[in-house]
C-alpha cells in the first residue's frame, strides 16, 4: 500500500484456521493503525460490550468479591444502571478485604459515613441492590442482564444465554462473534483460505503454511485450494 503496487481492497491475510491467530491480527492491525475487516468477525470480549458482559459473567459465577465488583463497576460507569454512583466511591472501602458476601459489604459501609462519600451523600443502598442480585449467581443471570448491561452488552448477554446455560457463560460469551464494522469493498480482510477462494484478490499472505501443522485433519480448511 505505502509503495503504491496494491489498493487496500485487493489484499488479503489468510489462515487454513484464522481463528488460532485473531488475538495476534487484531492487535498488529491496531498497533499500525491499519484497519484489517475480519471475515469471520472479531471475538465480543475484544469489545468495550463485550468486556463489560464478561466482568458480569466473572462476579455470577465466581461470587462477589471487592475485585471483581469493582471491576464490573468501572466497566458500567457511565451507564443507567449506576449513572448516580460517584467514579471513585471504593475509597470508602478498606483497600484489602475481600469482602465476599453482602454481610460484609454491609458491614464495610456501615464503618463510613456520608461525608466520607466523594459527593457527601451515601449511594450504599444503590450498591446493596445490585449486590443482592450478584449474590444470587448464575440463577439471576436474566435479572442481573436486564437490571445492569447497556444496549449493546445486554444483546450479547442474551445471545450467550441462548447458546448455554448460565453456569458457562464466562466459556460462551468467549466463543461469541461480532461484525467489526469495516467495510471489506475498501479494506484488506483476514479470513480463512476457504473463505478467499470464492472471493479472491491479487495480494494475499499466507500465514501458518508450516511442516508442523501437515497433514491437516481432514475437517480442516485446506490452504492450497
Amino acid at each position: 500500500i505505502a509503495e503504491g503496487h496494491a489498493r487496500p481492497e485487493e489484499i488479503a491475510i489468510v489462515a487454513a484456521s484464522p481463528v488460532d491467530f485473531d488475538d495476534h491480527v487484531l492487535a498488529l492491525s491496531q498497533d499500525a493503525n491499519l484497519p484489517i475487516h475480519f471475515v469471520q468477525g472479531i471475538k465480543a470480549v475484544a469489545t468495550a460490550e463485550g468486556q463489560t458482559a464478561a466482568a458480569l459473567a466473572d462476579v455470577l459465577v465466581k461470587g462477589i468479591s471487592q475485585e471483581r465488583v469493582r471491576r464490573l463497576l468501572r466497566r458500567l460507569h457511565g451507564t443507567p444502571a449506576i449513572a448516580d454512583l460517584p467514579q471513585d466511591w471504593p475509597r470508602i472501602l478498606p483497600p484489602d478485604a475481600p469482602l465476599a458476601t453482602v454481610q460484609r459489604w454491609e458491614h464495610a459501609f456501615a464503618q463510613s459515613t456520608p461525608s466520607d462519600w466523594p459527593d457527601g451523600i451515601d449511594r450504599s443502598g444503590l450498591l446493596l441492590d445490585i449486590l443482592r442480585v450478584l449474590e444470587k449467581g448464575p440463577d439471576a443471570a436474566q435479572e442481573a442482564g436486564e437490571k445492569l448491561l447497556p444496549k449493546l452488552s445486554k444483546k450479547l448477554w442474551k445471545r450467550a444465554l441462548d447458546d448455554g446455560p448460565p453456569s458457562a457463560l464466562p466459556v460462551t460469551l468467549t466463543h461469541l462473534r461480532v461484525d467489526d464494522a469495516i467495510e471489506p469493498a475498501s479494506h484488506p480482510i483476514w479470513t480463512s483460505a476457504l473463505s478467499l477462494a470464492a472471493v479472491p484478490r491479487p495480494f494475499v499472505r499466507l500465514l501458518a503454511l508450516n511442516a508442523g501443522r501437515w497433514p491437516r485433519r481432514i475437517s480442516e480448511d485446506r490452504l492450497i485450494p
